[in-house]
C-alpha cells in the first residue's frame, strides 16, 4: 500500500461537537497516566512548550497545570477545536492552527508533545524529525503512543479490530508505539528514554470513548464499503450497554489495557535551531 502524504487532512476521527466530547473523556481517562509521564524530572523546568494535535486543549492546559513557569502552545489543524480550547484557556495557553507535518511555527520550543498523533501520520519518523528543528538545543520531545490495546470483551475487540484496518487503509497505524520501540535513528536526536506501560480501564469506561468515536466515522467511506450498516449499528448498541453499565463491569476479566508506549528523544546540544 502506498502511504498518503502527511497531511493533518488524513485525520479520520472528525472536529465535530461529538468528536470533541470524546476527546474530552479521553483526556479524563488517560489525565492521570500523562501527568505523571509529565512530572518526570527528565524534562527539568521547560520555558516554552509545544502541544501538538492539541484538539479542544486538554493536554494543552495539563502541560500549564505541570510546568508552572512555561508557557504552552497548542498546534492543531481543526480551527473548530481550537475555539473551543480558547475557551477554557488559561494566561499561559495560547493556540494555532498549524499542520504539525510542517516546520512547526513559533519555535524554538524546549519541549514538544503529543499523544495519539502519530497513529494519524503515514510518515511518522519525518515529522518527528522536523519537530527537532523547532527545539532549543538540548530541548525534548515527548511522545505516548499505544503499542498494544488488550480486551477480552468481543464488542470492544471487534470496534478495535475495525478502527485498526480504518486507519491502515489510510497509511496509519493504531499501533504506532510497536515501531516507537524499534527506532534507533533520529536526525539530530538522542533517545532519552523508551518505556512500555499498561494503562487499566473498567471497559464500562472505555466503553462511551468508543461509541463516541464509531459515531463519528461510521459514514468513512471505507466503512460504508467494508461492513454492513447492521454490523455497525449492533457493534454500537453492544458497546453503549457496555457503558451504560459503567464501572460495574470493572471485574478482572472486563478490563481494557491500553500497552502505552513513551519516549523522550533530545535535540543533540551540538544541533542548529532553524
Amino acid at each position: 500500500m502506498t502511504s498518503p502524504p502527511n497531511r493533518a487532512a488524513s485525520y479520520l476521527f472528525g472536529d465535530t461537537d461529538l468528536a470533541a466530547e470524546r476527546l474530552r473523556l479521553l483526556a479524563e481517562v488517560f489525565e492521570p497516566a500523562t501527568r505523571e509521564f509529565l512530572a518526570d524530572a527528565r524534562f527539568g523546568a521547560p520555558k516554552r512548550i509545544a502541544d501538538l494535535g492539541c484538539g479542544p486543549g486538554y493536554t494543552t492546559q495539563l502541560m500549564a497545570d505541570v510546568f508552572r513557569a512555561a508557557t504552552v502552545r497548542g498546534l492543531d489543524s481543526s480551527a473548530s477545536h481550537l475555539t473551543r480550547a480558547q475557551l477554557a484557556a488559561s494566561s499561559r495557553v495560547a493556540f494555532a492552527v498549524a499542520d504539525v507535518t510542517q516546520p512547526l511555527p513559533g519555535g524554538p520550543y524546549d519541549l514538544v508533545y503529543c499523544r495519539y498523533l502519530l497513529t494519524h501520520i503515514a510518515r511518522f519518523q519525518e515529522a518527528v524529525e522536523s519537530w527537532g528543528l523547532a527545539l532549543t538545543p538540548g530541548g525534548q520531545i515527548a511522545i505516548e503512543e499505544n503499542e498494544s490495546i488488550e480486551t477480552s470483551v468481543p464488542a470492544v475487540q471487534q470496534y478495535l479490530d475495525i478502527v485498526a484496518a480504518m486507519l491502515a487503509d489510510a497509511g496509519q497505524k493504531l499501533y504506532v508505539g510497536i515501531e516507537l520501540a524499534e527506532v534507533t535513528a533520529w536526525a539530530g536526536l538522542d533517545v532519552v528514554l523508551r518505556e512500555a506501560v499498561p494503562i487499566r480501564v473498567p471497559a464500562g469506561r472505555a466503553a462511551p470513548m468508543f461509541v463516541l468515536n464509531l459515531r463519528t466515522w461510521r459514514g468513512q467511506p471505507f466503512i460504508e464499503r467494508n461492513y454492513k450498516s447492521a454490523t455497525i449499528a449492533q457493534l454500537e448498541y453492544d458497546l453503549l450497554t457496555l457503558a451504560e453499565a459503567g464501572e460495574r463491569s470493572s471485574a478482572k476479566n472486563d478490563l481494557v489495557v491500553f500497552g502505552r508506549r513513551r519516549l523522550i528523544l533530545r535535540k543533540r546540544p551540538d544541533e542548529v535551531t532553524r
